[in-house]
């Protein structure tokens, strides 16, 4: 199978649908069907890199604090992976905390929102950093995917129905 993070696949190349059988957990192989046995999976890569993972009714909450670097790449790529186990209908990306995100953090990013647009999972990341918005404008990924600053908005947005003939 491939993962998310894999430097040969190509945006258009990521399967629709995520069903992976294992995730790395802090170098240890755990199967994914026990990342959310009762909702939530917390990890951490060291000093720099904490991970946490919780599930609020179909809406996952990946939130994480440090610095995703060449150092941490993988575990974050397959954190964010995890999320789409058991197909909820959202994912929200709370990197407020996040230190430093290095080219391959935001190419991570990229790579998930394909994923996640493909597997018909609605995603949206949230930071109110102006160091990573001006990243994620720079290289315009904030065309690719939803942003907001704060995890309450993110769900607001998430829930908000369209207002059709107003």
């Amino acid at each position: 199978m491939r993962r998310l993070f894999d430097s040969s696949a190509a945006p258009d190349q990521v399967p629709a649908t995520f069903r992976p059988e294992f995730a790395v957990l802090d170098g240890e192989r755990a199967p994914a069907g026990d990342l959310f046995p009762d909702g939530f999976v917390s990890l951490s890569h060291g000093d720099k890199l904490a991970l946490s993972i919780t599930r609020d009714a179909d809406v996952v909450l990946a939130t994480a604090s440090g610095e995703i670097d060449l150092a941490t790449i993988r575990v974050f790529a397959r954190h964010l992976e995890s999320t789409l186990v058991g197909s909820p209908a959202a994912v929200i990306a709370d990197l407020d905390r996040i230190a430093f995100l290095s080219s391959s953090g935001l190419a991570a990013l990229q790579i998930f929102a394909h994923a996640a647009d493909s597997a018909g999972v609605a995603f949206c990341l949230v930071s109110a950093q102006r160091t990573m918005l001006r990243h994620l404008k720079l290289t315009e990924l904030d065309r690719d995917m939803t942003i907001r600053a704060t995890v309450a908005e993110a769900r607001a947005f998430l829930t908000e129905k369209p207002a059709y003939g107003t």
